[in-house]
């Protein structure tokens, strides 16, 4: 219990540090994501930090996100949980789960987040997984967003805006998520975490398939 409480207080100050250029900046409910606003069909170039997504509801709370590039294209599914926001609690604690969708690699997924990090695709997946659950802080709820990529105080737009923690805290990254446009992207977080959070994501694959091509 003491460890918990010991690492939930480590994330909650961790939101409030300055993140290195191309991730997101968390600064008094205020976020800098780099980059601009994707289309499902656009090919991740890289140099922003993000991966975008078009998402679609599959279930109650269940969405399926999906990556799209001349590469291929990789679908998972997020069930999630987003509590009540209010200028008392600007951002909570919660548990969401992954996973992967039947005939679909996270391949293509991994090569576009490996780009964002800046590191090769040569991590390889853990062990496969149908599903993993993660811990997650859901930083902003309704958030706007602006031109240049900054999201406003919750409440005055449609994102979701949250971090997820991968492996006990070894890994994290950000995944925004805007339902009523059918928009999400993966942002990251400290591109040092990228061996992990491919690691992980890579886990989302069917057992049959090699972790490595």
């Amino acid at each position: 219990m003491e460890a918990r409480s010991a690492r939930s207080a480590e994330r909650i100050a961790t939101i409030h540090m300055r993140r290195p250029r191309h991730a997101l900046a968390f600064i008094a409910l205020t976020l800098l994501a780099s980059g601009c606003e994707h289309s499902d069909t656009t090919p991740y170039t890289g140099g922003d930090g993000s991966v975008p997504l078009a998402m679609r509801v599959v279930a109650d709370s269940v969405w399926e996100l999906r990556y799209h590039d001349p590469t291929g294209e990789s679908r998972i599914r997020v069930r999630t949980q987003v509590p009540p926001m209010s200028d008392s609690t600007p951002f909570a604690f919660g548990t969401w789960t992954l996973y992967r969708v039947p005939g679909y690699s996270p391949r293509a997924l991994l090569a576009a987040l490996a780009v964002a990090h800046s590191i090769p695709d040569t991590v390889t997946p853990g062990s496969p997984a149908d599903s993993m659950r993660l811990d997650v802080a859901v930083l902003a709820v309704n958030a706007a967003r602006s031109r240049d990529g900054a999201f406003g105080r919750a409440g005055t737009g449609t994102w979701i805006v949250a971090k997820l923690f991968f492996a006990d805290d070894e890994g994290e990254v950000y995944l925004n998520l805007n339902p009523s446009r059918g928009e999400a992207e993966f942002s990251v977080k400290d591109k040092d975490y990228g061996p992990v959070v491919l690691r992980e994501i890579g886990r989302l694959r069917a057992g049959s398939e090699r972790g490595r091509d």
